[in-house]
């Protein structure tokens, strides 16, 4: 996620030369380009909200330079908007110039034919042989067919009818809604854990002497014949002292997963601490209890991280659109977000503490009793310091202090997002 905040390449730099009124801004043209394959009111809606954000960042003297240098090079841009608008809305996948698609039962009759052809002609030569000759003693005593062979006729009859209308032989699969169930347990010691989905949401729970395991379920809408495991891969091994989740589309289905699916990633884990985990997710929302583990990470492009409390050594939480939601933090952290919400409860660190975002809220709110030095700055955002004795820039967009003597420190900065810093009551 950090990319969200790397300069451009040199080369986007020396094309912004001047100020004043957007005419024709090439990072936006070159944006445009790489949103094609987002239907045009959709992606008018998002190129107007940069436009708005280059227009207010001018307005307060900075060049267009400087405010592409702030957004990152626009193919990291255009990338992340992408990922996000096809957790939200599949994007329509170019036809195929030479595959054909054809009903099942052609596949499949002929094979049936062949059998049918040759039963037929197993049928004849028994009739041939029941027919009665000039020696045999009466037709009477003539044998008739086979009743087994008799009903295998019958059943490829049926059969053949059956791959004609597009079905299975046997008991093919309808329809429908299918629900999901399925678990994977850690094996051996485990003290890190990897979890990685794209649209599916992430619970985790903790319970005494609970062993690490993932139990996926939800529901989810196939076609006749298929089952969930043709949309979905559940993985997970043990590794060492790791245990490694993912759940993600199938190769074959990312670019055609239905509506009507709803899939949960019960993450089961020792209330006991643990060295780390790490979860990542597209679309999909994080949330869980007050956790003990010495290194957290949490990504996600549009979906929610919402923790009731983190306490450990450093933490790392990172979103493009979702909110990010802790309570009790403890531990060093850095946080990152394009647009989404940051809310900070009672946090305390050892060394030191940020939050960048461009244009989402950000809400902190420290130990009463801790002492450290605080900054924040923004472009056009209003900023906010609950602090006797704070310093305040001009317009009310910068202010910095102290809460006592301490090498901690704590950073807010934004461009357009409103900031504030203050005790928790």
């Amino acid at each position: 996620m950090g990319q969200f905040f790397q300069r451009c390449e040199p080369d986007y730099g020396v094309i912004f030369q001047r100020r004043g009124p957007l005419v024709s801004n090439p990072y936006l043209v070159k944006l445009e380009q790489l949103l094609q394959d987002i239907p045009q009111e959709e992606r008018e809606e998002i190129l107007q909200d940069y436009r708005e954000h280059f227009r207010l960042a001018q307005a307060e003297g900075k060049t267009s330079e400087e405010i592409a240098d702030s957004l990152g090079a626009p193919e990291a841009l255009a990338a992340d908007i992408l990922a996000d608008y096809r957790s939200r809305a599949t994007l329509p996948e170019a036809p195929s110039a030479t595959a054909k698609s054809y009903p099942r039962w052609r596949k499949m009759a002929i094979p049936a034919i062949c059998a049918l052809l040759f039963l037929a002609l197993v049928w004849a030569l028994v009739d041939i042989r029941a027919v009665p000759s000039s020696s045999s003693p009466s037709p009477a005593a003539s044998p008739s067919p086979s009743p087994s062979l008799v009903d295998t006729v019958a059943q490829l009859n049926e059969a053949l009818k059956a791959y004609a209308a597009g079905a299975s032989p046997e008991a093919k699969k309808p329809g429908g809604t299918v629900t999901i169930q399925e678990e994977r347990k850690a094996t051996g010691e485990i003290r890190s854990v990897r979890i990685e989905t794209v649209d599916t949401q992430v619970i985790i729970e903790t319970a005494k002497d609970a062993k690490p395991q993932a139990l996926l379920d939800g529901q989810i809408a196939v076609r006749e014949g298929e089952d969930w495991t043709d949309y979905y891969e559940f993985g997970a091994d043990s590794s060492g002292d790791t245990f490694r989740v993912f759940v993600k589309p199938t190769e074959a289905k990312k670019q055609q997963m239905p509506q009507g699916r709803s899939t949960t990633l019960r993450i089961r884990l020792p209330e006991a601490p643990m060295e780390d985990l790490e979860v990542a997710t597209v679309s999909g929302s994080v949330k869980g209890p007050s956790l003990q583990v010495s290194y957290f990470s949490g990504t996600s492009v549009s979906g929610n991280i919402d923790l009731a409390g983190l306490k450990g050594k450093s933490h790392n939480l990172a979103n493009v659109s979702g909110k990010i939601s802790v309570g009790g933090l403890s531990g060093d952290f850095g946080v990152e977000s394009v647009s989404g919400n940051v809310q900070i409860t009672g946090a305390s660190w050892e060394s030191s503490g940020s939050v960048n975002t461009i244009s989402g809220n950000v809400n902190l709110t420290a130990d009463a009793k801790l002492p450290f030095a605080y900054e924040l700055s923004s472009i056009t955002g209003s900023v906010s310091c609950g602090y006797e004795g704070a310093a305040t820039g001009k317009l009310k967009r910068q202010c910095s202090g102290t809460t006592g003597e301490s090498k901690r420190s704590l950073t807010l900065t934004s461009i357009s997002g409103p900031l504030h810093v203050g005790p928790v009551n």
